[in-house]
């Protein structure tokens, strides 16, 4: 399949993440409340957070965590795989770090909406 004169890849990329178990607890619960699963969340927070030109509250996001005790895998494309890529290298962090900040800030954005429309 092509878009823009560009192939675009269908293989799709495993990779194994390391989330605190507080931040797993909260995706768990506010995935179910959306009717989203929780890597679905996750990929959709890589798009909206960290496809960006810049990561605000990056450290302060990160500084929150220190028990990386559960376990999961997530399946992304080529695309959001390049996007974690770029962003790793540009602040020379690990992508799992990524996932967590990005996943936390959507939390944060969604817990909002949840109360806002009290699900």
């Amino acid at each position: 399949m092509s878009q823009g004169g560009e192939e675009m890849s269908t293989e799709k990329i495993s990779l194994t993440l390391r989330f605190p178990t507080e931040l797993n607890e909260q995706i768990t619960s506010v995935s179910k409340a959306l009717g989203f699963t929780k890597t679905n969340l996750i990929r959709l927070s890589i798009y909206e957070y960290l496809d960006q030109d810049t990561l605000p509250d990056l450290n302060s996001t990160l500084t929150e965590f220190n028990d990386f005790k559960y376990r999961m895998v997530l399946n992304i494309n080529q695309s959001t795989y390049q996007i974690l890529e770029r962003q790793s290298e540009a602040y020379n962090l690990p992508i799992n770090k990524l996932l967590v900040y990005s996943s936390k800030r959507a939390l944060t954005y969604y817990s909002k909406l949840i109360d806002k429309l009290g699900l």
